[in-house]
Protein backbone atom coordinates (compact mmCIF):
# COMPACT_ATOMS: atom_id res chain seq x y z
CA UNK A 1 0.00 0.00 0.00
CA UNK A 2 3.04 2.42 0.83
CA UNK A 3 4.70 1.20 -2.63
CA UNK A 4 1.46 1.98 -4.76
CA UNK A 5 0.84 5.61 -2.53
CA UNK A 6 4.65 6.02 -3.02
CA UNK A 7 4.59 5.72 -7.13
CA UNK A 8 1.00 7.61 -7.48
CA UNK A 9 3.21 10.54 -5.54
CA UNK A 10 5.97 10.13 -7.84
CA UNK A 11 3.83 10.16 -11.02
CA UNK A 12 2.47 13.02 -9.78
CA UNK A 13 5.65 14.98 -9.04
CA UNK A 14 6.59 13.61 -12.63
CA UNK A 15 3.62 15.25 -13.92
CA UNK A 16 3.96 18.70 -11.83
CA UNK A 17 7.42 18.53 -12.86
CA UNK A 18 6.66 18.09 -16.84
CA UNK A 19 3.79 21.09 -16.46
CA UNK A 20 6.24 23.44 -14.84
CA UNK A 21 9.01 22.61 -17.14
CA UNK A 22 6.58 23.67 -19.92
CA UNK A 23 5.40 26.80 -18.19
CA UNK A 24 9.41 27.29 -17.64
CA UNK A 25 9.90 26.86 -21.52
CA UNK A 26 6.73 29.52 -22.62
CA UNK A 27 7.71 32.05 -19.42
CA UNK A 28 11.77 31.63 -21.41
CA UNK A 29 10.15 32.64 -24.50
CA UNK A 30 7.78 35.80 -23.43
CA UNK A 31 11.07 36.84 -21.58
CA UNK A 32 13.17 36.31 -24.96
CA UNK A 33 10.51 38.73 -26.92
CA UNK A 34 10.12 41.27 -24.31
CA UNK A 35 13.92 41.55 -24.36
CA UNK A 36 14.01 41.92 -27.99
CA UNK A 37 11.16 44.32 -27.79
CA UNK A 38 13.57 46.26 -25.13
CA UNK A 39 16.75 45.97 -27.36
CA UNK A 40 14.60 47.54 -30.07
CA UNK A 41 13.60 50.46 -28.09
CA UNK A 42 16.50 51.60 -27.02
CA UNK A 43 18.42 51.34 -30.23
CA UNK A 44 15.39 53.25 -31.75
CA UNK A 45 16.36 55.63 -28.80
CA UNK A 46 19.22 55.95 -29.93
CA UNK A 47 19.25 56.37 -33.24
CA UNK A 48 16.83 59.24 -32.49
CA UNK A 49 19.29 60.80 -30.49
CA UNK A 50 22.17 60.82 -33.24
CA UNK A 51 20.53 62.35 -36.17
CA UNK A 52 18.73 65.20 -34.26
CA UNK A 53 20.60 66.67 -31.57
CA UNK A 54 17.53 68.72 -30.78
CA UNK A 55 15.80 65.74 -29.95
CA UNK A 56 18.52 64.89 -27.71
CA UNK A 57 17.69 67.43 -25.77
CA UNK A 58 14.33 67.63 -25.85
CA UNK A 59 14.61 64.11 -24.52
CA UNK A 60 16.95 64.66 -22.04
CA UNK A 61 14.95 67.61 -20.69
CA UNK A 62 11.89 66.01 -20.25
CA UNK A 63 12.62 63.59 -17.71
CA UNK A 64 11.67 64.72 -14.11
CA UNK A 65 13.97 64.79 -10.90
CA UNK A 66 11.13 63.44 -9.22
CA UNK A 67 9.35 60.51 -10.43
CA UNK A 68 6.06 60.85 -8.42
CA UNK A 69 4.64 64.06 -10.00
CA UNK A 70 3.14 63.40 -13.37
CA UNK A 71 6.02 62.70 -16.59
CA UNK A 72 5.35 62.93 -20.34
CA UNK A 73 5.69 59.95 -22.07
CA UNK A 74 9.03 58.82 -24.10
CA UNK A 75 10.26 56.07 -25.45
CA UNK A 76 12.61 56.19 -21.67
CA UNK A 77 9.41 55.01 -19.91
CA UNK A 78 9.06 52.15 -22.07
CA UNK A 79 12.25 51.27 -21.73
CA UNK A 80 11.82 51.39 -18.00
CA UNK A 81 8.64 49.36 -17.99
CA UNK A 82 10.04 47.25 -20.09
CA UNK A 83 13.12 46.44 -17.99
CA UNK A 84 10.57 45.81 -14.87
CA UNK A 85 9.25 43.30 -16.66
CA UNK A 86 12.29 41.41 -18.11
CA UNK A 87 13.58 41.62 -14.84
CA UNK A 88 10.28 40.52 -13.39
CA UNK A 89 10.48 37.45 -15.90
CA UNK A 90 14.00 36.67 -14.96
CA UNK A 91 13.34 36.04 -11.14
CA UNK A 92 10.62 34.00 -12.26
CA UNK A 93 12.94 31.78 -13.96
CA UNK A 94 15.65 31.47 -11.69
CA UNK A 95 15.95 27.53 -10.66
CA UNK A 96 16.50 28.81 -6.97
CA UNK A 97 13.20 28.09 -5.35
CA UNK A 98 12.48 24.32 -5.24
CA UNK A 99 9.73 22.91 -7.59
CA UNK A 100 6.80 22.51 -5.16
CA UNK A 101 7.38 26.00 -3.97
CA UNK A 102 7.21 26.99 -7.80
CA UNK A 103 4.22 25.55 -7.71
CA UNK A 104 2.48 26.99 -4.81
CA UNK A 105 3.36 30.23 -6.54
CA UNK A 106 2.70 29.02 -10.02
CA UNK A 107 -0.87 30.66 -10.57
CA UNK A 108 -0.22 34.00 -8.43
CA UNK A 109 3.23 34.69 -10.60
CA UNK A 110 0.96 33.34 -14.17
CA UNK A 111 -1.80 35.91 -13.74
CA UNK A 112 0.68 38.15 -12.73
CA UNK A 113 2.81 38.15 -15.71
CA UNK A 114 -0.22 37.99 -18.03
CA UNK A 115 -1.28 41.19 -16.48
CA UNK A 116 1.95 42.51 -16.94
CA UNK A 117 2.69 41.61 -20.14
CA UNK A 118 0.16 43.01 -21.67
CA UNK A 119 0.64 46.77 -21.01
CA UNK A 120 4.09 45.93 -21.81
CA UNK A 121 2.74 45.00 -25.29
CA UNK A 122 0.99 48.31 -25.26
CA UNK A 123 3.86 50.98 -24.28
CA UNK A 124 6.02 49.10 -26.79
CA UNK A 125 4.39 50.98 -29.73
CA UNK A 126 5.79 54.18 -29.07
CA UNK A 127 3.05 56.49 -29.25
CA UNK A 128 2.56 59.81 -27.82
CA UNK A 129 -1.01 60.35 -27.38
CA UNK A 130 -1.43 56.79 -25.64
CA UNK A 131 2.18 56.32 -23.80
CA UNK A 132 0.81 58.31 -20.74
CA UNK A 133 -1.91 55.76 -20.17
CA UNK A 134 0.35 52.98 -20.75
CA UNK A 135 3.02 54.36 -18.49
CA UNK A 136 0.58 54.40 -15.49
CA UNK A 137 -0.71 50.65 -16.50
CA UNK A 138 2.42 49.70 -15.86
CA UNK A 139 3.19 51.57 -12.60
CA UNK A 140 -0.25 49.62 -11.18
CA UNK A 141 1.90 46.55 -11.54
CA UNK A 142 5.43 47.07 -10.50
CA UNK A 143 7.39 48.65 -7.52
CA UNK A 144 7.71 51.91 -7.91
CA UNK A 145 10.78 52.68 -5.71
CA UNK A 146 12.64 49.57 -7.47
CA UNK A 147 11.61 50.92 -11.09
CA UNK A 148 12.48 54.39 -9.88
CA UNK A 149 16.51 53.22 -8.62
CA UNK A 150 16.68 51.33 -11.81
CA UNK A 151 15.57 54.13 -14.56
CA UNK A 152 18.06 56.58 -13.38
CA UNK A 153 20.67 53.88 -13.44
CA UNK A 154 19.34 53.39 -17.25
CA UNK A 155 18.89 57.39 -18.05
CA UNK A 156 22.58 58.15 -16.77
CA UNK A 157 23.53 55.16 -19.26
CA UNK A 158 21.78 56.53 -22.14
CA UNK A 159 22.72 59.91 -21.70
CA UNK A 160 26.29 59.15 -21.10
CA UNK A 161 26.16 57.22 -24.14
CA UNK A 162 24.30 59.82 -26.56
CA UNK A 163 27.04 62.37 -25.11
CA UNK A 164 29.48 59.79 -25.99
CA UNK A 165 28.49 59.88 -29.83
CA UNK A 166 27.79 63.37 -30.09
CA UNK A 167 31.28 63.50 -28.96
CA UNK A 168 32.52 60.96 -31.58
CA UNK A 169 30.70 62.81 -34.05
CA UNK A 170 32.62 65.96 -33.57
CA UNK A 171 35.58 64.80 -33.79
CA UNK A 172 34.85 62.84 -37.12
CA UNK A 173 33.88 66.19 -38.20
CA UNK A 174 37.14 68.19 -36.72
CA UNK A 175 39.16 65.31 -39.06
CA UNK A 176 37.40 65.40 -41.79
CA UNK A 177 37.75 69.34 -41.81
CA UNK A 178 41.37 69.12 -41.19
CA UNK A 179 42.09 66.06 -43.95
CA UNK A 180 40.32 68.51 -46.25
CA UNK A 181 42.52 71.56 -45.38
CA UNK A 182 45.48 69.55 -45.87
CA UNK A 183 43.62 68.41 -49.08
CA UNK A 184 43.55 71.91 -49.64
CA UNK A 185 47.28 72.73 -48.76
CA UNK A 186 48.35 70.36 -51.43
CA UNK A 187 46.58 71.36 -54.42
CA UNK A 188 48.96 72.61 -56.95
CA UNK A 189 47.12 74.52 -60.01
CA UNK A 190 43.63 75.52 -60.06
CA UNK A 191 41.39 75.04 -63.27
CA UNK A 192 38.59 76.43 -65.05
CA UNK A 193 35.96 74.89 -66.97
CA UNK A 194 35.53 76.31 -70.29
CA UNK A 195 31.86 77.65 -71.07
CA UNK A 196 30.53 79.83 -73.82
CA UNK A 197 29.36 83.27 -73.17
CA UNK A 198 25.98 84.04 -71.89
CA UNK A 199 23.27 85.12 -74.21
CA UNK A 200 22.38 88.59 -74.78
CA UNK A 201 19.42 90.08 -73.87
CA UNK A 202 17.75 93.34 -75.19
CA UNK A 203 14.18 94.92 -74.67
CA UNK A 204 11.90 95.22 -77.44
CA UNK A 205 8.19 95.53 -78.32
CA UNK A 206 6.06 94.27 -81.54
CA UNK A 207 4.88 96.70 -83.83
CA UNK A 208 3.06 95.88 -87.74
CA UNK A 209 6.03 95.53 -90.40
CA UNK A 210 4.49 98.30 -92.51
CA UNK A 211 1.95 100.90 -91.29
CA UNK A 212 0.80 103.89 -93.37
CA UNK A 213 -1.04 106.76 -91.37
CA UNK A 214 -3.25 108.88 -93.53
CA UNK A 215 -3.74 112.82 -91.48
CA UNK A 216 -6.17 115.59 -92.85
CA UNK A 217 -4.62 117.22 -95.51
CA UNK A 218 -6.12 120.85 -95.28
CA UNK A 219 -4.33 122.05 -98.94
CA UNK A 220 -6.85 119.27 -100.40
CA UNK A 221 -9.78 121.12 -98.74
CA UNK A 222 -12.47 119.33 -96.47
CA UNK A 223 -13.15 115.39 -96.56
CA UNK A 224 -16.27 114.22 -98.08
CA UNK A 225 -15.94 110.70 -97.75
CA UNK A 226 -14.00 108.25 -95.80
CA UNK A 227 -14.50 105.22 -98.32
CA UNK A 228 -13.70 102.44 -95.54
CA UNK A 229 -14.89 100.80 -92.43
CA UNK A 230 -12.86 100.32 -89.27
CA UNK A 231 -11.79 97.31 -89.08
CA UNK A 232 -12.05 96.56 -92.88
CA UNK A 233 -9.23 94.50 -95.07
CA UNK A 234 -8.20 96.48 -97.93
CA UNK A 235 -6.38 95.89 -101.20
CA UNK A 236 -3.34 98.89 -101.92
CA UNK A 237 -5.29 100.53 -104.29
CA UNK A 238 -8.01 101.13 -102.74
CA UNK A 239 -9.45 104.39 -102.25
CA UNK A 240 -9.89 105.37 -98.33
CA UNK A 241 -10.64 109.13 -98.56
CA UNK A 242 -12.36 111.77 -100.88
CA UNK A 243 -11.39 115.26 -100.69
CA UNK A 244 -13.34 118.30 -101.48
CA UNK A 245 -11.49 121.95 -102.35
CA UNK A 246 -14.55 124.58 -102.31
CA UNK A 247 -11.46 127.28 -103.26
CA UNK A 248 -10.67 125.53 -106.36
CA UNK A 249 -14.43 124.69 -107.40
CA UNK A 250 -15.12 128.17 -107.79
CA UNK A 251 -12.23 128.91 -109.82
CA UNK A 252 -13.03 125.44 -112.04
CA UNK A 253 -16.06 127.55 -112.82
CA UNK A 254 -14.26 130.22 -114.00
CA UNK A 255 -12.08 127.77 -115.80
CA UNK A 256 -14.80 126.21 -117.42
CA UNK A 257 -16.42 129.26 -119.18
CA UNK A 258 -13.48 130.27 -120.71
CA UNK A 259 -13.05 126.58 -122.22
CA UNK A 260 -16.86 127.01 -123.23
CA UNK A 261 -15.66 130.44 -125.14
CA UNK A 262 -12.27 129.01 -126.40
CA UNK A 263 -14.72 125.97 -127.99
CA UNK A 264 -16.79 128.61 -129.45
CA UNK A 265 -13.59 130.48 -130.90
CA UNK A 266 -12.53 127.61 -132.68
CA UNK A 267 -15.94 126.53 -134.02
CA UNK A 268 -16.36 130.50 -136.00
CA UNK A 269 -12.67 130.38 -137.04
CA UNK A 270 -13.26 126.78 -138.78
CA UNK A 271 -15.93 128.19 -140.39
CA UNK A 272 -14.43 131.09 -141.76
CA UNK A 273 -11.62 128.72 -142.69
CA UNK A 274 -14.33 126.63 -144.54
CA UNK A 275 -16.05 129.69 -146.45
CA UNK A 276 -12.86 131.05 -147.73
CA UNK A 277 -11.64 127.31 -148.71
CA UNK A 278 -15.28 127.16 -150.85
CA UNK A 279 -14.60 130.85 -152.34
CA UNK A 280 -11.54 129.75 -153.56
CA UNK A 281 -12.48 126.46 -155.43
CA UNK A 282 -15.57 129.06 -157.08
CA UNK A 283 -12.75 131.07 -158.28
CA UNK A 284 -10.57 128.36 -159.25
CA UNK A 285 -13.75 127.23 -161.63
CA UNK A 286 -14.24 130.46 -163.33
CA UNK A 287 -10.42 131.05 -163.96
CA UNK A 288 -10.33 127.02 -165.32
CA UNK A 289 -13.53 128.87 -167.39
CA UNK A 290 -12.01 131.49 -168.80
CA UNK A 291 -8.35 129.76 -169.85
CA UNK A 292 -10.70 127.04 -171.61
CA UNK A 293 -12.73 130.17 -173.27
CA UNK A 294 -9.51 131.46 -174.61
CA UNK A 295 -8.45 128.26 -176.13
CA UNK A 296 -11.20 127.81 -177.94
CA UNK A 297 -11.16 130.90 -180.11
CA UNK A 298 -11.33 130.60 -183.45
CA UNK A 299 -8.21 132.48 -185.14
CA UNK A 300 -9.89 132.67 -188.91
CA UNK A 301 -12.48 134.81 -187.11
CA UNK A 302 -11.80 138.92 -187.80
CA UNK A 303 -12.11 139.25 -184.57
CA UNK A 304 -10.53 136.47 -183.13
CA UNK A 305 -7.70 138.67 -181.17
CA UNK A 306 -10.29 140.67 -179.57
CA UNK A 307 -11.80 138.21 -178.01
CA UNK A 308 -8.49 136.59 -176.85
CA UNK A 309 -7.60 139.84 -175.38
CA UNK A 310 -10.56 139.79 -173.34
CA UNK A 311 -10.69 136.12 -171.89
CA UNK A 312 -6.78 137.26 -171.07
CA UNK A 313 -8.03 139.91 -169.30
CA UNK A 314 -10.80 137.72 -167.37
CA UNK A 315 -8.23 134.77 -166.29
CA UNK A 316 -5.53 137.56 -165.24
CA UNK A 317 -8.88 138.96 -162.97
CA UNK A 318 -9.12 135.13 -161.57
CA UNK A 319 -5.91 134.64 -160.98
CA UNK A 320 -5.79 137.64 -159.02
CA UNK A 321 -8.60 137.11 -156.96
CA UNK A 322 -7.57 133.51 -156.31
CA UNK A 323 -4.50 134.60 -154.80
CA UNK A 324 -6.16 137.37 -152.55
CA UNK A 325 -8.34 133.99 -151.47
CA UNK A 326 -5.13 132.17 -150.48
CA UNK A 327 -4.57 134.95 -147.70
CA UNK A 328 -8.18 135.18 -146.61
CA UNK A 329 -7.60 131.20 -146.08
CA UNK A 330 -4.13 131.45 -144.71
CA UNK A 331 -5.34 134.18 -141.97
CA UNK A 332 -8.55 132.27 -141.06
CA UNK A 333 -6.35 128.68 -140.56
CA UNK A 334 -4.10 130.90 -138.25
CA UNK A 335 -7.21 131.74 -136.43
CA UNK A 336 -8.67 128.60 -136.19
CA UNK A 337 -5.31 127.49 -135.12
CA UNK A 338 -4.92 130.37 -131.99
CA UNK A 339 -8.21 129.53 -131.13
CA UNK A 340 -7.54 125.57 -131.07
CA UNK A 341 -4.39 126.81 -128.72
CA UNK A 342 -6.54 128.29 -126.16
CA UNK A 343 -9.28 125.56 -126.12
CA UNK A 344 -6.52 123.18 -125.48
CA UNK A 345 -5.52 125.70 -122.48
CA UNK A 346 -8.77 125.91 -121.17
CA UNK A 347 -9.39 121.95 -120.87
CA UNK A 348 -6.12 121.52 -119.27
CA UNK A 349 -6.74 123.96 -116.71
CA UNK A 350 -10.45 122.18 -116.13
CA UNK A 351 -8.61 119.18 -115.85
CA UNK A 352 -6.17 120.12 -113.47
CA UNK A 353 -8.85 121.84 -111.35
CA UNK A 354 -11.25 118.93 -111.23
CA UNK A 355 -8.25 116.74 -109.55
CA UNK A 356 -7.79 120.05 -107.13
CA UNK A 357 -11.74 120.10 -106.69
CA UNK A 358 -11.87 116.64 -105.75
CA UNK A 359 -8.97 114.36 -104.66
CA UNK A 360 -8.72 110.58 -103.95
CA UNK A 361 -6.48 109.03 -101.38
CA UNK A 362 -5.66 105.30 -102.08
CA UNK A 363 -4.35 102.57 -99.22
CA UNK A 364 -0.54 102.42 -100.89
CA UNK A 365 -0.71 98.46 -99.22
CA UNK A 366 -2.36 95.50 -98.18
CA UNK A 367 -3.59 95.72 -94.98
CA UNK A 368 -6.30 96.17 -92.34
CA UNK A 369 -8.14 99.77 -91.92
CA UNK A 370 -8.83 101.34 -88.77
CA UNK A 371 -11.15 104.70 -89.03
CA UNK A 372 -11.10 107.30 -86.30
CA UNK A 373 -13.16 110.22 -87.04
CA UNK A 374 -11.50 112.86 -84.60
CA UNK A 375 -8.89 112.53 -87.54
CA UNK A 376 -10.98 114.66 -89.68
CA UNK A 377 -10.84 117.30 -88.03
CA UNK A 378 -7.64 116.92 -85.85
CA UNK A 379 -4.67 117.12 -87.34
CA UNK A 380 -2.39 115.16 -85.19
CA UNK A 381 -4.71 111.77 -85.45
CA UNK A 382 -4.88 109.74 -88.35
CA UNK A 383 -7.72 109.11 -89.67
CA UNK A 384 -7.46 106.37 -91.58
CA UNK A 385 -4.57 103.75 -89.97
CA UNK A 386 -3.30 101.25 -92.73
CA UNK A 387 -1.23 97.83 -90.57
CA UNK A 388 0.09 95.24 -92.47
CA UNK A 389 -0.51 91.74 -91.21
CA UNK A 390 2.87 91.25 -91.15
CA UNK A 391 4.48 91.91 -87.20
CA UNK A 392 8.11 93.03 -86.58
CA UNK A 393 10.16 93.46 -83.68
CA UNK A 394 12.16 96.41 -82.79
CA UNK A 395 14.59 96.37 -80.22
CA UNK A 396 17.53 98.44 -79.27
CA UNK A 397 21.21 97.91 -78.52
CA UNK A 398 23.28 99.77 -76.99
CA UNK A 399 26.95 101.26 -78.15
CA UNK A 400 28.61 98.69 -76.02
CA UNK A 401 27.07 95.68 -77.79
CA UNK A 402 26.54 97.61 -81.17
CA UNK A 403 29.41 95.49 -82.77
CA UNK A 404 27.80 91.95 -81.94
CA UNK A 405 24.83 92.14 -83.72
CA UNK A 406 24.86 91.43 -87.63
CA UNK A 407 22.27 91.52 -90.46
CA UNK A 408 20.70 87.31 -90.53
CA UNK A 409 21.45 86.53 -87.15
CA UNK A 410 19.42 84.23 -85.74
CA UNK A 411 17.73 84.82 -82.27
CA UNK A 412 14.83 84.11 -80.11
CA UNK A 413 12.35 86.66 -79.42
CA UNK A 414 9.99 85.48 -75.70
CA UNK A 415 7.30 87.71 -74.41
CA UNK A 416 7.55 88.73 -70.84
CA UNK A 417 3.86 88.31 -70.24
CA UNK A 418 3.39 84.46 -72.21
CA UNK A 419 5.79 81.45 -71.64
CA UNK A 420 5.89 81.93 -75.69
CA UNK A 421 9.22 81.54 -77.78
CA UNK A 422 9.49 82.35 -81.51
CA UNK A 423 12.27 82.19 -83.57
CA UNK A 424 13.85 85.55 -85.29
CA UNK A 425 16.00 87.01 -88.04
CA UNK A 426 17.71 90.24 -87.93
CA UNK A 427 16.71 92.14 -90.57
CA UNK A 428 17.76 95.82 -90.14
CA UNK A 429 20.34 97.71 -88.06
CA UNK A 430 19.92 101.54 -88.03
CA UNK A 431 23.79 102.84 -88.45
CA UNK A 432 22.30 106.53 -86.96
CA UNK A 433 21.69 106.48 -82.85
CA UNK A 434 18.66 106.46 -81.58
CA UNK A 435 18.73 108.02 -78.32
CA UNK A 436 21.37 108.79 -75.68
CA UNK A 437 20.98 108.30 -72.26
CA UNK A 438 22.90 110.95 -70.19
CA UNK A 439 25.25 110.22 -67.35
CA UNK A 440 23.91 112.35 -64.01
CA UNK A 441 26.10 113.62 -61.53
CA UNK A 442 25.56 112.85 -57.55
CA UNK A 443 24.03 116.39 -57.62
CA UNK A 444 22.16 115.41 -60.55
CA UNK A 445 23.86 117.55 -63.07
CA UNK A 446 24.18 116.21 -66.90
CA UNK A 447 27.53 114.89 -67.60
CA UNK A 448 27.04 115.57 -71.13
CA UNK A 449 28.10 111.85 -71.73
CA UNK A 450 25.78 108.83 -71.96
CA UNK A 451 25.43 105.50 -73.41
CA UNK A 452 23.96 105.82 -77.19
CA UNK A 453 21.11 103.50 -78.21
CA UNK A 454 20.47 102.12 -81.75
CA UNK A 455 17.48 100.34 -82.79
CA UNK A 456 17.40 97.30 -84.86
CA UNK A 457 14.29 95.10 -86.05
CA UNK A 458 13.87 91.38 -86.27
CA UNK A 459 11.67 89.27 -88.41
CA UNK A 460 9.84 86.65 -86.53
CA UNK A 461 8.72 83.37 -88.00
CA UNK A 462 5.32 83.45 -86.34
CA UNK A 463 2.97 86.39 -85.74
CA UNK A 464 2.60 87.78 -82.46
CA UNK A 465 -0.01 90.11 -80.69
CA UNK A 466 0.52 94.17 -81.67
CA UNK A 467 2.36 95.81 -78.90
CA UNK A 468 3.69 92.98 -77.03
CA UNK A 469 7.14 93.75 -74.90
CA UNK A 470 9.63 90.79 -75.56
CA UNK A 471 12.95 90.34 -74.94
CA UNK A 472 14.99 89.23 -77.74
CA UNK A 473 18.17 86.62 -77.09
CA UNK A 474 20.88 86.63 -79.13
CA UNK A 475 23.05 83.59 -78.50
CA UNK A 476 27.02 84.34 -78.30
CA UNK A 477 29.09 81.72 -79.35
CA UNK A 478 32.12 82.25 -78.15
CA UNK A 479 34.88 81.00 -75.65
CA UNK A 480 36.77 83.31 -73.42
CA UNK A 481 39.07 82.35 -70.69
CA UNK A 482 41.12 83.89 -68.06
CA UNK A 483 44.58 85.38 -69.37
CA UNK A 484 46.72 84.28 -67.16
CA UNK A 485 45.41 80.56 -68.39
CA UNK A 486 47.29 81.54 -72.29
CA UNK A 487 51.01 80.76 -72.58
CA UNK A 488 52.86 82.01 -75.45
CA UNK A 489 55.99 80.35 -76.26
CA UNK A 490 58.38 79.93 -79.19
CA UNK A 491 55.80 81.72 -81.25
CA UNK A 492 53.19 79.13 -80.24
CA UNK A 493 49.40 80.12 -78.12
CA UNK A 494 48.77 77.40 -75.69
CA UNK A 495 47.11 76.13 -72.47
CA UNK A 496 46.93 73.22 -70.14
CA UNK A 497 44.19 71.02 -70.34
CA UNK A 498 43.24 68.78 -67.44
CA UNK A 499 42.48 65.36 -68.03
CA UNK A 500 42.66 62.53 -65.39
CA UNK A 501 44.77 63.65 -63.12
CA UNK A 502 47.14 65.13 -65.58
CA UNK A 503 47.92 68.04 -68.07
CA UNK A 504 47.78 68.09 -71.62
CA UNK A 505 49.72 70.87 -73.64
CA UNK A 506 47.10 72.13 -76.12
CA UNK A 507 47.46 74.57 -78.84
CA UNK A 508 44.77 77.54 -79.03
CA UNK A 509 44.01 80.42 -81.55
CA UNK A 510 43.15 83.39 -79.80
CA UNK A 511 41.16 86.84 -81.02
CA UNK A 512 42.38 89.85 -78.22
CA UNK A 513 40.82 92.90 -80.29
CA UNK A 514 38.19 93.07 -76.81
CA UNK A 515 41.57 92.57 -74.64
CA UNK A 516 40.31 89.28 -73.23
CA UNK A 517 41.02 86.31 -75.04
CA UNK A 518 38.71 84.88 -77.46
CA UNK A 519 39.18 81.46 -78.09
CA UNK A 520 38.68 80.82 -82.19
CA UNK A 521 40.18 77.17 -82.49
CA UNK A 522 41.55 74.69 -80.00
CA UNK A 523 39.53 74.15 -77.63
CA UNK A 524 35.84 72.91 -76.46
CA UNK A 525 32.83 73.88 -74.20
CA UNK A 526 33.55 71.54 -71.11
CA UNK A 527 36.71 71.10 -71.21
CA UNK A 528 39.00 72.16 -67.94
CA UNK A 529 42.19 74.04 -68.08
CA UNK A 530 44.87 75.28 -65.69
CA UNK A 531 43.82 78.46 -64.59
CA UNK A 532 47.64 79.76 -63.01
CA UNK A 533 50.12 77.52 -64.48
CA UNK A 534 53.76 78.87 -64.46
CA UNK A 535 57.23 77.61 -65.28
CA UNK A 536 57.41 74.44 -63.70
CA UNK A 537 53.94 73.21 -65.36
CA UNK A 538 55.29 70.64 -68.40
CA UNK A 539 53.02 68.44 -70.91
CA UNK A 540 52.21 65.42 -69.53
CA UNK A 541 52.66 66.40 -65.83
CA UNK A 542 50.82 65.04 -62.97
CA UNK A 543 49.12 67.33 -60.94
CA UNK A 544 46.91 68.35 -58.03
CA UNK A 545 44.56 70.37 -59.03
CA UNK A 546 41.34 72.53 -57.22
CA UNK A 547 38.39 74.70 -58.29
Amino acid sequence: MDHKEKRVEEVHTEVSSESSEKKLSKRQQRLERLRKKRKRTLEKAEQDQVENSTAEKAAVENIPADDDKNEQPSVFSTAEATDALVEKEEKSVEPTEPVEKREATESNESAETSEQEEPAKQEMSIVPESSKGLLMDTEKNLRPKKVRRKWSKKKKLIVGGISALVVILLLFAVMGLKKSSEAQEKVDYHIYKVTEMDPLIFKGSVNAEKTNDVYLDQTLGKIEKINVTDGQNIKSNDVILTYKNETIEEQLNQLERAQTKANLAVNNAQETLNAANSKKKTLETKLNQAKAKYNAVDGRRPDAEMQKQEYLAETKQYEQTIDAQNDMILQAQQGLEAAQAELTDANASVDEMNSKVKTEVRAGMDGTAYVNEKGKSDMTVPVVQVISPQTIVEAAVSEYDYSKLKKDQKVTVKPVSTQQEVNGTITEISQLPAQSTPTLSAAGKDQGSGSVNYQFKVKVDQPLQYGYNVQVILPIHEIRIPKKAVIEEDGETFVYVYKKGHVVKTIIKIDESEGIPVVTEGLTVGEKIVRDPDGELKNGAEVVVGE
